[in-house]
């Protein structure tokens, strides 16, 4: 068995490694500042729904800094106008994931703080690799008159949307408008989805020896728990698919 203090410099190196490989990277982002569903960071895509009953969209609301990337300035925001009989709305964000893992998507949100009663209230997340078939992943949770962060991580799914040329994720918009009510209307801002880059097989491999080695030596010299993070630390990365 090495040493402790060779145990503790090889758990050093994999602590920096293990940094490196959980750094998000990010994939694709919209700050909506230009007016327009084009993404104003990285490579992806938003489509709105459609259909007779679809609440309208605009890109001319009030923008904010919240989840804003490094840079950007509150500029403008995606809004849905709600009505009775136009209570829908829907939009799906395109992406690959070629050589990443873990997607986690985050945006700002907010309900104009005039007929909040009639805006959306939530909306519920999916996910496809066809954009034909879509299995439900989860909500944001509720809607309030103030921007705040959501965020959906997707690498709970391990590696199913990992290494993939077409992921699409979409957001439905929930709630019952209120009758008589006038237009409500949400707002979305600065849409970002980043992910983890998948290292070479061996790397992860390397760190769950290492980290496996730490343990042991940990358990015979009676300092297990200072080595138990960096175990468990590996054995995430390789389950959520950030390790081939």
């Amino acid at each position: 068995m090495p040493s402790l203090k060779l145990i503790r410099g090889l758990l050093l190196l994999s602590l920096v490694n293990g940094a490196s490989l959980s750094a998000q990277t990010l994939v694709a982002g919209w700050d909506f500042n230009a007016g327009s569903a084009v993404a104003s960071h990285g490579s992806g895509t938003l489509t709105l729904g459609t259909g007779i009953d679809v609440a309208a969209v605009a890109f001319a609301g009030t923008g904010t800094s919240v989840n804003a990337v490094s840079g950007d300035v509150a500029g403008t925001a995606m809004t849905f106008t709600r009505t009775v009989g136009n209570d829908t709305g829907m939009f799906t964000l395109q992406i690959a994931t070629t050589g990443l893992a873990g997607p986690v998507l985050t945006y700002a949100v907010s309900n104009a703080v005039v007929d909040a009663a009639s805006a959306f209230s939530g909306i519920d997340w999916s996910y496809s690799l066809d954009n034909s078939s879509y299995t439900a992943f989860g909500s944001g949770g509720a809607f309030t008159t103030t921007y705040t962060t959501q965020t959906l991580d997707f690498s709970s799914l391990g590696g199913t949307l990992a290494n993939q040329d077409t992921v699409f994720l979409r957001g439905v918009l929930s709630g019952d408008a209120v009758a008589g009510a006038a237009a409500g209307v949400t707002l979305f801002d600065n849409i970002q989805i980043t992910a983890s880059a998948i290292p070479e097989p061996g790397v992860c491999a390397a760190l769950i020896a290492v980290a496996a080695l730490a343990v042991a030596g940990g358990r015979r010299s009676g300092k297990r728990h200072l080595f138990a993070t960096e175990y468990n630390r590996a054995a995430t990365l390789k389950s959520s698919g950030a390790c081939a």
